[in-house]
């Protein structure tokens, strides 16, 4: 059985939130504090 892991990031003002949104429950917070991703991972989203 394939694991797959549904992952949201909030980014803003260098700061970052890594929310793991599997399952029906809360989310589950996997970073909060500085943005460690760099410049660009990915398109803004409006």
């Amino acid at each position: 059985m394939p694991t797959r892991t549904d992952t949201v990031l909030l980014r803003a003002g260098g700061t970052a939130v890594l929310l793991d949104v599997t399952g029906p429950d809360l989310p589950r917070v996997l970073h909060w504090g500085v943005d460690v991703w760099g410049a660009d991972v990915g398109p803004d989203v409006d």
